[in-house]
């Protein structure tokens, strides 16, 4: 039966073969054979229509026919043709004994004409006419279901669509959350909701990941943990939930949805789980609607199969911001369960902590003291004023850097300048007076005047003395800790004030601060690693040389002080002040023991303190 001329969209053979058939047999006049053509109508071109379907089963197609239908398109009106004539419309007269061919056309909006054509043989012109308007009427019936259909299968092809358009967005966002943001603003829209949240559920909770046009501010605000409560709820049913519940909806416990819906004033929840396991998160969909719009079952069965469809490609992107260690332990997790039967993975878990507790009995490590520590300079030379003064220049500051003999500072000689003009003027007059008592042979006199031209030429000399130390310069190669001269550029300076402290360039050592609990097993001599906050990658170690009987109080603990010597001190990294965190290593002890020292110590002074 039928043709095997492929039909465009609903005009499958069998559905028209059928609609043929009833035609022909409610035409008055005897139809015999029908016909159905399919054309495309255009302003320049006429195409020939062409056969999609015919009635009875034989094929046959008289040329004829194919005529009756190209002149009722090219007219656009019904046609009527005898059998005995090609051209011209049917005589007014009977028609008994003579076969008649119908035709008439219906245009679509698509461009397209659909043509039908039927052989009858009437008796009269009253049957003919019943026989045009009841072809007119049938295929107004048929554009009708025609379209119907296609507007049907519109409206069931969208949600598939809408579910295509939504995977490609999501397939868009380089991260999860992006991605996931993408997906939720979209369902927003979608469904017409006042907010669409989206969550994954590990560790036994929902994390909430990303919420519909806004941002996560903060995790622990009653409005986030609201919602991971009620994404909670449905995980747990794994089943949708649609709150308010109806009659026609699954009973389901809606307690969290409840509380939601009154602190947000949703009047509808909509909640959708896609179950995760040991490997692998679970996720949920979160949708919430004004009180004046309830959700319809259509909309609860896309949003379903949103989650279904999309959870897979959420996963994929979460995966590539996992590190490669954790990828690695979902991997060996996944092997793990799909190897071994939960009787033998519990077995196997017994054995592994069995042998894991063994070992931390046995097995035995370095045990270290943890401690601050601080980086010195082994000397610290203070340099002072020579004398009182000014100070006139300032070269170098504190972090300089200076070889030994380079100038720091410069203090001001004018007055020394002045004094040392006085005492030579003293001088010389003492001179005169000397040489007058001589040459007079007043020899007592002679005696005075020497000692005081000798008290003016040793005055003479320490100014000259004050003047050499008025440049202070660095008695060492080494570098400044403390002392800044550029804001007391003209200030004065008493005698003995300490301008600078230099430490030299190799010459470091360590200062520890030991907790007071660690002290007692801290000896001279034992080694130590420190690494220093502004150099993290690499360690450096030390020798204990000296230990402070006395305690400290540093941030609220007693801590002794404990001096150790650096094994390289060359390295052009290393500047005083520099911080950072040590271990001592005083001995090796079992595992368990370095583990639950400190907190056996605790649990130890508790119960003295608590026992009577």
């Amino acid at each position: 039966m039928g043709t095997d001329i492929i039909p465009p969209d609903d005009l499958r053979p069998a559905r028209i073969r059928r609609w043929l058939a009833r035609q022909g047999r409610l035409i008055t006049g005897g139809a015999t054979r029908g016909y159905l053509y399919l054309s495309s109508h255009e302003l320049d071109n006429h195409p020939e229509p062409s056969l999609r379907c015919y009635w009875p089963d034989h094929f046959d197609e008289p040329g004829y026919f194919l005529r009756v239908c190209s002149r009722a398109e090219k007219e656009q009106r019904g046609v009527v043709l005898s059998f005995q004539e090609e051209q011209g419309v049917l005589k007014k007269e009977g028609h008994s004994g003579g076969s008649v061919h119908i035709a008439y056309p219906l245009l679509f909006a698509n461009g397209q004409y659909l043509v039908s054509a039927f052989e009858l043989y009437p008796k009269d012109q009253q049957q003919l006419h019943a026989a045009m308007l009841q072809l007119e009427s049938g295929l107004r019936w048929l554009k009708d279901e025609l379209l119907t259909s296609e507007k049907q299968r519109a409206e069931n092809t969208k949600p598939l669509l809408t579910l295509a358009r939504l995977q490609t967005q999501v397939q868009q966002g380089e991260s999860f959350t992006e991605a996931a943001q993408l997906l939720v603003n979209s369902l927003e829209k979608i469904l017409a909701c006042q907010r669409i949240s989206l969550a994954l559920y590990q560790k036994n909770r929902a994390h909430l990941a990303v919420i519909s046009s806004q941002a996560i501010r903060d995790n622990a605000s009653p409005v986030v943990r609201d919602i991971e409560q009620a994404m909670e709820e449905c995980y747990d049913q794994g089943k949708q939930i649609l709150y308010p519940q109806t009659s026609a909806t699954p009973e389901c416990i809606t307690l969290r949805h409840r509380n939601l819906a009154k602190t947000q004033g949703s009047g509808s929840l909509m909640s959708q789980p896609v179950p995760g396991n040991d490997t692998e998160p679970g996720l949920i969909l979160l949708a919430e609607r004004s009180a004046t719009t309830s959700f319809q079952p259509a909309e609860a069965h896309f949003f379903e199969a949103t989650a279904l469809a999309l959870t897979p490609t959420l996963l994929t992107k979460l995966y590539k911001e996992y590190r490669l260690t954790t990828l690695l332990s979902l991997r060996v997790k996944e092997g793990y369960r799909k190897i071994l039967t939960k009787k033998t993975r519990m077995q196997v878990t017994a054995a592994t902590t069995v042998a894991l507790l063994l070992f931390c009995f046995f097995a035995r490590g370095d045990f270290r003291v943890e401690a601050d520590v601080t980086l010195s300079g082994t000397i610290v030379r203070g340099i002072v004023a020579p004398f009182p003064g000014y100070v006139a220049e300032a070269q170098k500051n504190a972090g300089d850097h200076v070889e030994a003999g380079e100038t720091l500072a410069i203090l001001d000689t004018t007055d020394l300048s002045l004094d040392q003009l006085s005492w030579t003027s003293k001088y010389t007059q003492a001179d005169l007076e000397y040489r007058k008592a001589v040459a007079d042979n007043d020899t007592s006199r002679a005696k005075i005047i020497a000692e005081q031209k000798k008290q003016a030429e040793i005055q003479l000399s320490l100014l000259q003395l004050q003047k050499e130390r008025a440049e202070i310069k660095a008695p060492f190669s080494g570098i400044i800790t403390t002392g800044d001269l550029s804001q007391s550029v003209g200030g004065p300076v008493e005698r003995g004030k300490l301008l600078f402290e230099m430490v030299p360039d190799n010459g470091f050592k360590i200062l520890a601060q030991v907790d007071e609990k660690d002290i007692s097993l801290v000896e001279k001599g034992q080694l130590g690693t420190l690494v220093f906050n502004s150099l993290p990658r690499k360690n450096f170690r030390f020798s204990l040389t000296t230990i402070t009987p006395v305690a400290t109080a540093v941030e609220g603990h007693n801590s002794f002080r404990v001096e150790a010597t650096l094994e390289e001190q060359s390295s052009d990294r290393l500047l005083p002040g520099m911080k950072g965190y040590g271990k001592i290593t005083v001995g090796r002890k079992p595992l368990v023991y370095i583990w639950t020292r400190n907190l056996l110590d605790r649990l130890r002074l508790l119960r003295w303190k608590l026992l009577p």
